[in-house]
């Protein structure tokens, strides 16, 4: 009987250990595969074949954008958080005639505004009623204390997800500030 535990236990253990091993060469091929296609797109843009360079960068990023779009997001210092925001905020912002720009309603400051001041009172109301849970689940005990934490997780989740938005909110308005400091007209 301790026998076949301990070769259950063994068999587990080897399991686990492959389990691990193929996922790290899974991500190593995968990183490969991407710096390949890196090198591809470089010497796409350098030969200047407009159709293997917007057909690699949609490989490479999930993103449709012309030639000239693609040549000046590459020569960008900030391409990777350019890349970054339009992979992320595909609603909110485009990337045309080289430079970062908000979409339709979002052009207006106004608009604008207002988002974020809703962002944030959403962020302040789960704040607060996470942290109201959290009090309650200290001074209570057993099965309303585990109720008040099945409450409070969705809640700081969304919490997350706010501030996360409101991180991205700034990071795009610096980056689009930043844009019209280096004389690009303003949007």
């Amino acid at each position: 009987m301790f026998e076949v535990e301990i070769f259950n236990a063994l068999a587990g253990l080897i399991t686990a250990l492959g389990t691990v091993t193929v996922f790290k060469f899974n991500s190593a091929q995968a990183m490969k595969h991407r710096a390949e296609l890196l090198e591809m797109l470089n010497k796409a843009i350098a030969t200047n074949d407009k159709h293997a360079t917007t057909e690699i960068f949609l490989m490479l990023h999930k993103l449709r954008m012309s030639f000239s779009d693609i040549k000046a997001i590459c020569e960008d210092n900030n391409s990777s958080k350019i890349i970054r925001i339009l992979q992320t905020n595909f609603g909110a912002v485009t990337y045309l005639d080289s430079q970062l720009q908000y979409r339709s309603m979002l052009k207006k400051p106004k608009v604008r505004k207002f988002a974020t001041a809703v962002t944030r009172f959403g962020a302040l109301l789960m704040g607060l009623v996470t942290a109201v849970l959290i009090f309650l689940m200290t001074i209570t005990e057993g099965k309303v204390a585990v109720s008040l934490l099945i409450f409070a997780v969705p809640f700081s989740a969304v919490l997350a997800l706010q501030l996360w938005d409101l991180r991205q909110d700034k990071l795009i308005g610096e980056m689009i500030e930043g844009q019209a400091q280096k004389g690009y007209p303003p949007i």
